[in-house]
């Protein structure tokens, strides 16, 4: 019984998975890579590389062997791929710096080992450059749509400003190449017109045919809508004509005249002469204000007589005048 339900669950799933998960390529239809040192049409052998991988280089001077690969996708449409390509190991000698650059021509024979001068063009003005693994274990290209009509063609190359190194490629199988399909354009259908009821017509309290029944109908009195008191919305005003407006803005600015400046100097020259004179004088005396200051007399100077007045032991030095007797 359990088995049964996994045997359903996967066949449910099944669409949705295969819906969602990118497509695998076949296996490469061609590979191959050519020699720079070659002499007479022959090139040299590498014995580090074997008959079925790739091999890339780059010398002191530029290529010294780069490789090929070609992917049919058999008319599929598709937007984008990852390429993988595994690294032979204990082959790698400097540091792997590599491009995929689309070859100008696709008829390029397969094989390894061939002269330089059988080699495809390529163009690397859109190459996607290599990511070279941590580990050293391979190299992935993340590919953007195919320009040819049939697949991929790509060149693997050293990079422009690669320094000399040297790696052999184990050669790519179908898991190699990982497609994107690209999404099918949906056209939209045409859009049915909506179609129009029949107007019913009634005459007092008649009744319209429904089905196999009729239904009664109102009077047509009572259908209609009360009235609604719509208020008066004010007409605009219309705008000002063109020709008042020139007049307006013709109109001369009248000029402040010089009599009013000169009595607006004046004004302020006066008050500021006000000012001056009233800060140079000198402050007042406080004085005492109403019936105080009439109460209050002159203040008295005591004044001092050097000569004693009085007799015996009476006589003291007199310090205020004579108080009268009368």
């Amino acid at each position: 019984m359990r088995r049964r339900q996994w045997v359903a669950a996967a066949t449910a799933l099944a669409p949705l998975l295969l819906g969602a998960a990118p497509a695998w390529a076949d296996a490469p239809s061609r590979t191959g890579w050519w020699n720079v040192i070659s002499a007479g049409g022959m090139a040299l052998p590498l014995p580090t590389t074997a008959a079925d991988d790739l091999h890339v280089s780059q010398g002191p001077s530029g290529p010294a062997a780069f490789s090929a690969v070609a992917y049919d996708l058999f008319g599929q449409a598709v937007s984008g791929a990852t390429l993988q390509l595994k690294i032979t190991p204990n082959s790698t000698v400097g540091t792997v710096a590599v491009l995929a650059c689309p070859t100008k021509d696709a008829s390029w024979k397969a094989g390894g080992n061939q002269p330089y001068d059988a080699a495809p063009e390529y163009d690397c003005v859109n190459g996607e450059p290599g990511m070279v693994a941590a580990d050293g274990s391979g190299i992935t290209f993340f590919l953007d749509a195919p320009t040819g009509a049939t697949g991929y063609s790509l060149a693997i190359v050293p990079a422009a400003d690669a320094t000399a190194f040297s790696v052999d490629i184990i050669k790519p199988d179908a898991a190699s190449l990982v497609v994107q399909l690209a999404e099918a354009a949906v056209e939209p259908g045409p859009v049915a017109a909506p179609v129009a009821a029949p107007p019913a017509t009634t005459t007092g309290a008649g009744s319209a045919p429904l089905g196999t029944g009729t239904a009664p109908l109102a009077p047509t009195a009572a259908l209609q809508a009360p009235a609604v008191a719509v208020p008066a919305v004010p007409a605009p005003q219309a705008a000002p004509a063109p020709a008042a407006l020139a007049a307006a803005s013709s109109r001369p600015i009248e000029p402040v005249s010089n009599r009013e400046r000169y009595i607006a100097g004046s004004m302020l020259a006066l008050l500021s002469g006000l000012i001056v004179w009233l800060a140079q004088q000198p402050s007042p005396q406080p004085r005492l204000l109403g019936g105080m200051a009439r109460k209050a007399g002159p203040v008295a100077v005591p004044v001092v007589d050097p000569n004693p007045r009085g007799i015996g032991r009476f006589a003291t030095l007199r310090t205020a005048p004579a108080r009268p007797l009368v």
